[in-house]
């Protein structure tokens, strides 16, 4: 398992700082004053966008369905000196732990694994009020000017996946000490108090040139509803939910008590592997014969350590790696290719998998909602290698219930970005819907490679038109992605599935093209040489060069003189020109714009 930080949520959204406010025009013509005109008010200053981390958010799930923000602008200036008002910053909240990151770079911004606010937009400043300078032969007079604009950016949040090692126990039996001794260092606060720690503290741990995240959690009192105690269990359940081992930590001297067997009860329910470190074993030797009051708690890895003097921690550390299952197949896994089967609810995406696989793995209802897990599954065929993700229906934010539906939804969406390929399944006895709209935009804003796949075909009745007519319908439904093949499936019959399997690899090669800069700047030279760039004001658009930045999805960088002769109808003709010329069918593309010797991109 290499040392990365992991995600379990990420969203995409757009900034908008606030606008500058204009400045005030005072007077309205040239005039002698001898001893100078009045002065207008300078326009106030945009609002700001600023992160600031809550601890009472888990989740980025608001951020799937809000795209866009936007700061107030600032006021405009009076006459007289009467400056503008300066707008209120736009404050954003996140959860703690969030990473915020350009979009088109991938840059990390801000890491807001504590509460300091980050300004990540900035607002325009206000424009310059006019002004009127006089002497007794002429007259300067300083025009009014416009606010500038505010900063514009598109970012992605990604939620940090806490560990991959939960340190769980009741308040006070030393799980903080034993996270500081694990991690070689004094990142959690250790004191003879209960309910020190409160929140999820995580470090990355290294035993046996194997690293993994090792996460401290607020101690845990099942039966209690209160308050703070609440959002401490609420926390360790997080750190239950995303770990891939459990170290449920007791005290010797203590013995086993009633919460010790309610923690138990919970952890192995979870399904997680779960070690039993018995705590303050200080003395060297024998174990002492409390420690086997503890295997009535049914967990079968028990540890007598010491987490002040270190004793045991080898040992627990050597039957965690145990537990884990470190992956030395990443080459082999880098040759599948992982494919998402998103969709509204009930349109047969478990039935697809089932269909297959060749057998009932999941199960299939006529009840929306059946699916509620992330599933993955390994499919090798004559096709080649796949890893098929069934994931749960997409539902409208209004109709998504609290719990675990929300928390199925987030792990829907986490598979889109895991995959390379989605295929958006529609149920052909009802058509196309919003939702559907929506399901698809979230992938191509992803830049996944799409397949639009329209199942329950054999329970269709048509002629032989039926198919061209619902194409050409589907192509002007889903018009902002058409580069996305169309196919005609039946999950129940297995209609047209070789079909699916071939296209899926096409798209794959397809997200991952990369043109030669060269064939790219000669398709730019007949292209511009066909229709002619733009001009404004006698200002013609110049294209340097076009050079291709990345891949999945492909990403070009356009160099010109000036990014605000390019105009939207003129990119969309390149864009075009590009897919004409090299295909890139079935997936998205990205077409950047930077002056030549600028830095910045749009």
């Amino acid at each position: 398992m290499a040392a990365q930080t992991n995600f379990i949520d990420i969203a995409t959204i757009w900034l908008h700082a606030g606008k500058g406010g204009d400045g005030a025009v005072s007077f309205h013509r040239e005039k002698f004053v001898a001893a100078g005109g009045p002065d207008g008010g300078d326009g106030g200053r945009g609002g700001d966008i600023i992160f600031v981390a809550d601890d009472h958010l888990s989740t980025l799930m608001d951020f799937r369905y809000k795209r866009k923000y936007v700061a107030p602008e600032g006021g405009k200036g009076g006459a007289s000196l009467c400056h503008g008002k300066n707008a209120e910053n736009l404050v954003i909240k996140v959860p703690l732990g969030t990473v915020i990151k350009d979009a088109e770079s991938g840059l990390v911004i801000a890491d807001l694994s504590d509460h300091t606010p980050v300004t990540i937009a900035r607002g325009g400043r206000g424009g310059y009020g006019n002004a009127h300078f006089a002497t007794p032969t002429r007259q300067i007079p300083k025009f009014a000017k416009p606010g500038m604009p505010g900063e514009d950016i598109q970012v992605t949040l990604e939620l940090k996946l806490i560990a991959d090692v939960g340190l769980i126990g009741f308040p006070n039996v030393g799980k903080s000490t034993l996270f500081n001794k694990l991690c070689g260092q004094r990142l959690a606060i250790v004191e003879d108090t209960p309910g020190i720690t409160r929140d999820r503290i995580f470090a990355n741990c290294e035993w046996s040139g194997h690293e993994f995240l090792l996460v401290d959690t607020g101690g845990i009192e099942p039966n209690i509803d209160d308050g703070l105690l609440a959002h401490m269990r609420e926390q360790a359940q997080i750190a239950i939910d995303s770990a891939d081992c459990i170290i449920m930590v007791g005290e010797i001297g203590a013995g086993v008590t009633a919460q010790d067997q309610d923690i138990a009860g919970m952890l192995m329910r979870s399904g997680k592997p779960v070690v039993l470190a018995v705590n303050k074993c200080d003395k060297v030797g024998e174990p002492p014969m409390e420690l086997y009051d503890f295997y009535s708690l049914g967990i079968g890895d028990i540890v007598p350590i010491s987490s002040v003097h270190g004793h045991g921690t080898g040992d627990l550390l050597d039957t965690v790696c145990e537990n884990l299952h470190f992956d030395d197949n990443d080459e082999e896994e880098e040759d599948r290719i992982p494919v998402a089967v998103i969709g509204r609810p009930n349109v047969g995406k478990s039935s697809l998998i089932n269909h297959i696989l060749g057998e009932n793995r999941l199960i299939v209802a006529n009840e929306a909602g059946t699916t509620r897990d992330a599933i993955d599954t390994m499919v090798e065929n004559q096709y080649g290698k796949f890893i098929f993700t069934d994931t749960a229906g997409l539902r409208k934010r209004g109709k998504v219930e609290s719990g675990v539906e929300r928390y199925s939804v987030l792990r829907s969406l986490a598979a889109v970005e895991r995959s390379r390929v989605c295929v958006i399944m529609i149920d052909a006895t009802v058509g196309f819907t919003e939702q559907d709209s929506k399901v698809a935009g979230y992938a191509h804003d992803q830049g996944k490679a799409c397949i639009i796949a329209v199942n329950k075909w054999d329970a269709v009745e048509k002629d032989s038109y039926t198919m061209d007519k619902m194409r050409k319908q589907l192509e002007e439904d889903f018009s902002f992605m058409s580069y996305a093949p169309i196919l005609f499936i039946s999950a129940k019959t297995g209609q047209r599935l070789d079909k699916l399997f071939e296209t899926i690899q096409y798209v794959d090669v397809q997200n991952g093209t990369r043109i030669p800069t060269g064939a790219l700047n000669e398709m730019l030279a007949r292209s511009t040489a066909r229709v002619q760039p733009p001009s404004d004001k006698g200002k013609r658009l110049k294209i340097f060069y076009i050079t291709q930045s990345s891949t999945r999805p492909p990403t070009f960088v356009a160099f010109v003189n000036q990014k605000a002769l390019f105009h939207f109808s003129y990119q969309r003709y390149i864009e075009n020109q590009i897919r004409e010329n090299f295909g890139l069918t079935g997936t998205p593309m990205r077409l950047l714009i930077r002056e030549h010797g600028d830095g910045s991109a749009r």
